[in-house]
């Protein structure tokens, strides 16, 4: 079943036991999916997030997509094409070949790529605005949305007991997720014939 923001705007009105803070609630989402996709430690990377982008790199340099949270990795497409793994810009230098690095809202390439790239990365998925709204991660991980929601209402209303519990539960909310996303990635297809 298919959720909607008006959907996780109800849950959090009903699980919070309190009518005085619709006017909040928009607030509370918007921290929520700060904490679910970039500042929790265990920040959510499922396929559902997965996405690829085509970009022009000139002198080794492109830029990143609007939406990008984390790469997964960069091809660029020649003949041969060549895959390039991401590296942390502290360990990157510009004869690092085989790997590129993001400084800023750029891709750096080494030796002075040039050419047309492919970049399969997880995506941060369009903010919530409108009751209508919905995408995968609030129907298939609704949970997350809803404790990271609450997590954020009761830090509003200064109940740390209540903030720290629904703490927990997204935190077992997103492990498992990204752990469930981990075993069912794990790799290609065998197919034998019998």
């Amino acid at each position: 079943m298919s959720k909607t923001y008006a959907n996780l705007k109800a849950d959090i009105a009903s699980w919070t036991h309190r009518d005085d803070l619709t006017s909040q609630i928009a607030t509370f989402t918007y921290l929520a999916e700060q904490d679910i996709y970039r500042s929790h430690a265990n920040s959510l990377r499922v396929r559902e997030m997965e996405t690829e982008a085509t970009i022009t790199i000139t002198s080794g340099i492109g830029p990143l997509p609007t939406d990008f949270l984390q790469a997964r990795y960069l091809r660029i497409v020649g003949n041969p094409d060549k895959t390039y793994k991401w590296m942390p810009p502290q360990d990157w230098t510009v004869f690092q070949d085989g790997f590129f690095t993001v400084i800023g809202s750029d891709i750096h390439l080494p030796n002075s790529a040039t050419g047309v790239c492919k970049l399969v990365y997880c995506a941060m998925p369009a903010a919530l605005a409108s009751d209508a709204d919905t995408n995968t991660i609030l129907t298939n991980y609704y949970a997350a949305y809803l404790y990271a929601a609450l997590k954020q209402a009761y830090i509003f209303v200064r109940n740390g007991e209540e903030a720290m519990r629904y703490t927990a539960m997204l935190d077992n909310e997103l492990a498992m997720a990204n752990q469930h996303n981990r075993q069912t990635v794990a790799g290609p297809l065998v197919v034998r014939a019998e």
